[in-house]
């Protein structure tokens, strides 16, 4: 009697085995997602087939930051489509030794096509003794450290159709905009604390969550090292926002962080993807070119 049971046993746990497998082979419903081949995890197999990563084609240097309120130690650069404008926003700093002061300024530049960049005399600030720059962010550190904006699209949003975050230590200050040119402070006091916020943090409006949510680097202490990872943090109206969390990147071990000599932004530079047969080239990316110290 003992047998027939363990045989019946066995036999449910194959049998429910094997159902397993036979739903994991279903196709995955895609939609109208798009969806980016970055591995195998949606490929059942392959036949004369293999995952290539796209090589960029270096196109030269778009933009130069040679204005005396830009400099060698401008970074940070944020580019927004729209609607028939790209927007650039970055930060402009000449010395190292202006660094989370009000030398930092937050510039911007235009464009229809992402090649061709122009600053435009916005009068706004007087720095260095002019006001002829295209500067729209002054005499606000450490804000303009690291200001990142963004668009709105918020349906409910009451206040400015751009936002932005920018700050250090203190905390990130909250800023907003109706033009994207014209900027005014949420509120005095940071709306988000609680880390560094050293590098770029990023923010938007999260459509499948309802909410704004912030990206930023995060310090993890683990046996005695020092992990560079990433935290998040939510907001329903971009003033009140939740604790910041490190992000978990399951069985993905995280490595301690390996200093490296500064590098030094002096140019902003285009990348093109390789152009395929009967079809235009396509902006891909645009990365920096980086000097070293």
């Amino acid at each position: 009697m003992k047998r027939r049971e363990i045989f019946i046993t066995l036999f449910i746990l194959f049998s429910f085995s094997a159902a397993s497998q036979k739903n994991n082979s279903v196709p995955l419903p895609l939609n109208s997602r798009l969806e980016l081949f970055v591995d195998s995890f949606l490929i059942e197999s392959v036949n004369n087939l293999e995952l290539r990563i796209q090589v960029p084609v270096d196109r030269g240097s778009v933009l130069k930051f040679d204005k005396p309120w830009e400099g060698p130690f401008s970074a940070y650069s944020t580019i927004i489509k729209d609607g028939p404008v790209y927007r650039l926003y970055y930060r402009g700093l000449a010395t190292t030794k202006g660094e989370a002061t009000n030398e930092e300024v937050t510039c911007y530049a235009e464009s229809t096509d992402g090649i061709n960049w122009t600053k435009p005399n916005l009068r706004l600030f007087n720095v260095m003794d002019t006001r002829d720059n295209n500067i729209v962010l002054a005499a606000s550190k450490p804000a303009s450290h690291n200001f990142s904006p963004f668009i709105d699209n918020n349906p409910n949003q009451s206040s400015g159709k751009y936002k932005a975050l920018g700050g250090l230590t203190e905390g990130l200050v909250a800023f907003v905009s109706d033009d994207g040119i014209h900027w005014n402070r949420l509120q005095d006091k940071p709306v988000l604390t609680g880390e560094p916020f050293d590098s770029q943090n990023i923010s938007f409006w999260s459509e499948s969550e309802r909410c704004y949510v912030c990206y930023f680097r995060k310090w993890i202490e683990k046996e005695g090292k020092l992990i560079r990872s990433v935290g998040r943090s939510t907001s329903v109206d971009f003033i009140e926002w939740t604790k910041p969390v490190p992000m978990d990147f399951g069985n993905t071990p995280l490595k301690s962080f390996i200093p490296i000599r500064q590098v030094h932004i002096t140019e902003l530079r285009i990348s093109i993807s390789q152009q395929r047969p009967g079809s235009s080239p396509v902006n891909k990316s645009s990365q920096r070119n980086r000097q070293k110290d």
